[in-house]
C-alpha cells in the first residue's frame, strides 16, 4: 500500500479546513435572530391580549353578578315592608291584640324610641323611613315575621323563635362603596353590619306615593291608591298621620304613611377602567322601582 508523501495531506483531509469554515455570516445572523424577535412578540401579544380579555371578562362578570345580587336583596326587603301576619286574632310582638284588620298596622307597629343607624325613628305604624344625603342615602323598613315563617330581613335571617319578632331592616352604601345592611329586633338596638355587595358608589331613594287626599269607599276599607309621585325622604318629613278611611283621624297627605313604592338608583363602580386622576370610573346607574306589598 502507497503511503503519502511525507509532508502533504491526503486530498481527504485537504478539503477537511474547507468544511470547517462553512457557517452563517453575520447578517444571516441578524436576519435568524429578528424573525425570532418578531414571533416571540407576537406570541408575548397575544398571551397578554387573552389575559386582558379574561380579567375584563371576569371583571365584567363580578360586576354584573353584584348588580343582580344588590338588587335582589334590596327586592326582597322592601317588597315585604309592612307585611304582618293574619289580622284576626293576632297578637303582636309587643303584646297587642287585635281582631278585625281595621287600623291593624297600627296596632302592630308601635312606636319607637330607639333610633336606626342613621338617626330616625318610626311612628305607631309607620312600617319605612330613610334619609336624603350628598352621598348614598339610607331606608330603613320593618316587617313582622311569625316564628318559622318564609319572611326574611335583610341579612336573609328567618325567625327561628318562639314567638313573632318585628325586624327592622337598615340600609344604605358606606364610605368603602359597599351597600351594607343593619338589623334591629322589636325596636331594640341596631345589630353588627353586614356587607352585602361591593363597587356600590352610590344609592338615591325617592318614594311613590299619592298626594292627593283619598276618596274613602267605606269607614274600614283603605281607599284605593295610585302612585303620582315620587318624592325624596326630606320632602316626606311631615307628621306621620294615618289614612282617614281607617277611622284613625285626619290625614296629612305628603308623609311616610302614603308611600307605596321605593325607586332605588344605584351607581356601581366600573372596574374595568382604571382611575384616571383621582376620579373613580362608574357605570351608567341602575334604576328599580319596588311595590311594598302592604299596599299592593
Amino acid at each position: 500500500m502507497k503511503m503519502p508523501t511525507k509532508g502533504k495531506l491526503s486530498p481527504l483531509f485537504a478539503n477537511q479546513g474547507k468544511f470547517r469554515q462553512t457557517g452563517f455570516t453575520l447578517v444571516e445572523l441578524m436576519i435568524a435572530i429578528t424573525v425570532t424577535l418578531v414571533l416571540v412578540a407576537g406570541i408575548v401579544g397575544m398571551i397578554a391580549g387573552l389575559t386582558r380579555s379574561f380579567s375584563t371578562q371576569d371583571a365584567l362578570t363580578q360586576i354584573q353578578e353584584n348588580e343582580r345580587f344588590a338588587i335582589s336583596v334590596l327586592d326582597s326587603t322592601i317588597r315585604n315592608t309592612g307585611y304582618f301576619p293574619g289580622a284576626e286574632n293576632f297578637t303582636t310582638p309587643a303584646g297587642v291584640t287585635f281582631t278585625e284588620p281595621s287600623g291593624g298596622q297600627l296596632k302592630a307597629f308601635p312606636a319607637t324610641t330607639t333610633a336606626n343607624p342613621d338617626g330616625t325613628t318610626f311612628a305607631a305604624g309607620q312600617v319605612i323611613v330613610g334619609t336624603t344625603t350628598a352621598g348614598s342615602d339610607t331606608i330603613n323598613v320593618r316587617v313582622i315575621s311569625n316564628p318559622n315563617s318564609t319572611v326574611t330581613n335583610c341579612q336573609g335571617d328567618v325567625n327561628t323563635s318562639g314567638s313573632a319578632v318585628i325586624w327592622t331592616s337598615s340600609l344604605t352604601v358606606n364610605a368603602s362603596n359597599q351597600l351594607i345592611c343593619t338589623v334591629s329586633v322589636n325596636g331594640g338596638a341596631p345589630g353588627a353590619q353586614t356587607i352585602l355587595a361591593d363597587n356600590i358608589s352610590s344609592m338615591k331613594i325617592t318614594y311613590g306615593l299619592q298626594t292627593q287626599t283619598p276618596t274613602c269607599l267605606s269607614a274600614r276599607q283603605a281607599p284605593p291608591l295610585n302612585v303620582d309621585a315620587y318624592i325624596d325622604a326630606s320632602g316626606l318629613n311631615a307628621p306621620q298621620a294615618p289614612q282617614s278611611c281607617w277611622l284613625l283621624g285626619a290625614v296629612t297627605p305628603i308623609n311616610w304613611m302614603y308611600v307605596m313604592s321605593a325607586q332605588i338608583k344605584l351607581t356601581f363602580v366600573n372596574t374595568v377602567v382604571p382611575k384616571s386622576g383621582g376620579t373613580t370610573p362608574t357605570l351608567t346607574p341602575i334604576l328599580h322601582t319596588i311595590y311594598m306589598m302592604n299596599v299592593t
